[in-house]
C-alpha cells in the first residue's frame, strides 16, 4: 500500500503537464489550458533563475515587435502614397530637377503610345517598376539584373534624349540621368563580398595565410 502511494506521487511529478479532465470542456481546450500552465511555470522558473536574462529577452522581444509594427506602418503609408497618384507630383514639387527628366520621358511615351491600348500613365508605371525591380535585384548581386541595369540606364537616357524637343536641353537631361544612374549604380553594380576574395587569395597563397 505504501509502495503504491510512492508510485502515484512519482508519476504525478514526472508528468506535471498532463491535463486535468474538466467536465464539459472539449479536449482541445483542456490541452490548451495545460500548455498555458506549463508555459507560465517555465517562464516563472526562468525569471527566478536568471532575472537579468529574462529582462534582456523581454526587451529584445518588445523591440522586435515595435520594429515590425513601425515597418509595416511605414510600408503601408508609402504604398498608399504611391497608389494615390500624388507621389510623382510630390517628388516633382520637392525636386524640380526631376521634372526635367520625367517630362521628357513622359513626352516620348505620350507620342509613341497614341493609338495603342495602353495609356501614358500605365506605360510610365511599367517602365518605373521595371527599373525598381532591376535595381533591387542588382543590389542583391543578381548577375542578370546587374547585366541589364546598364542597358536600362542607356535606354532611359535615350528616351529622355528623344523626348526633349529643344536640342540645347538634351545634354542637360541626359547628364542628370547619368548622374542619378551613377549614384544608384554604386549599390546596383557592387562586387561580391570581400570575404570570398580574401578566401581565394588565401587558397592561392597558403604560406601567406599562415
Amino acid at each position: 500500500m505504501h509502495t503504491t502511494n510512492i508510485r502515484s506521487i512519482t508519476d504525478d511529478t514526472e508528468n506535471p503537464s498532463q491535463p486535468d479532465e474538466k467536465p464539459g470542456w472539449p479536449r482541445w481546450a483542456v490541452h490548451a489550458l495545460a500548455w498555458l500552465r506549463q508555459s507560465a511555470n517555465t517562464a516563472r522558473r526562468f525569471v527566478e533563475t536568471d532575472p537579468a536574462g529574462a529582462a534582456s529577452l523581454l526587451g529584445a522581444a518588445a523591440g522586435a515587435v515595435l520594429t515590425v509594427v513601425l515597418a509595416v506602418g511605414l510600408f503601408a503609408a508609402v504604398l498608399q502614397w504611391a497608389v494615390s497618384g500624388h507621389a510623382l507630383h510630390d517628388i516633382q514639387r520637392a525636386l524640380p530637377a526631376v521634372r526635367i527628366v520625367t517630362d521628357a520621358i513622359g513626352h516620348w511615351m505620350t507620342t509613341h503610345t497614341a493609338g495603342l491600348p495602353l495609356s501614358t500613365q500605365t506605360a510610365s508605371w511599367i517602365w518605373g517598376l521595371t527599373g525598381t525591380a532591376l535595381f533591387l535585384a542588382a543590389s542583391y548581386r543578381h548577375l542578370g539584373a546587374q547585366l541589364l541595369w546598364p542597358l536600362y540606364g542607356a535606354a532611359t537616357a535615350a528616351l529622355a534624349w528623344m523626348g526633349t524637343d529643344t536640342p540645347s536641353h538634351r545634354p542637360v537631361v541626359v547628364g542628370l540621368i547619368a548622374a542619378a544612374w551613377s549614384v544608384l549604380s554604386l549599390l546596383a553594380l557592387r562586387g561580391r563580398p570581400h570575404q570570398r576574395v580574401t578566401r581565394r587569395l588565401d587558397e592561392h597563397n597558403p604560406c601567406q595565410a599562415r
